[in-house]
């Protein structure tokens, strides 16, 4: 397996810094505790990692409704590969490409209010 099929098996943790020293994140099929004393970050990390799936799945849910009632793999990857400035609310629109996967290379403060809106804020 090569660097990048290695990264593509990890499940990110949406911490840059974790997933850096987890070499691309959570190896998939794994189960992690995650522990520490009180106030190491423990909640922070569960919450980014939910938020991250949050933020994926609905980058899928658009894909999905833009993808039509003929659902296929290669329709969905020709979707998902030329989805350009998707609104997800989280401060910046998205935009992907077939040699672009990552539609984000910056960090937003960000956290999901009680109607399921991302509501963004300043990082310090």
């Amino acid at each position: 397996m090569n660097s990048a099929q290695t990264v593509a098996s990890k499940a990110k943790s949406g911490i840059w810094g974790l997933d850096n020293i987890l070499s691309g994140g959570f190896s998939r099929g794994h189960l992690f505790l995650v522990e520490g004393a009180p106030g190491t970050g423990k909640t922070t990390v569960a919450l980014q990692f939910l938020l991250e799936g949050y933020v994926a799945a609905n980058v899928l849910i658009q894909a999905l409704k833009r993808t039509g009632p003929q659902l296929d793999t290669e329709k969905l990857i020709d979707v998902l590969e030329n989805t350009r400035n998707l609104d997800l609310g989280l401060g910046a629109p998205l935009t992907f490409g077939r040699a672009e996967h990552q539609a984000s290379h910056k960090i937003w403060g960000t956290a999901i209010d009680d109607s399921g809106k991302y509501q963004s804020f300043e990082l310090e």
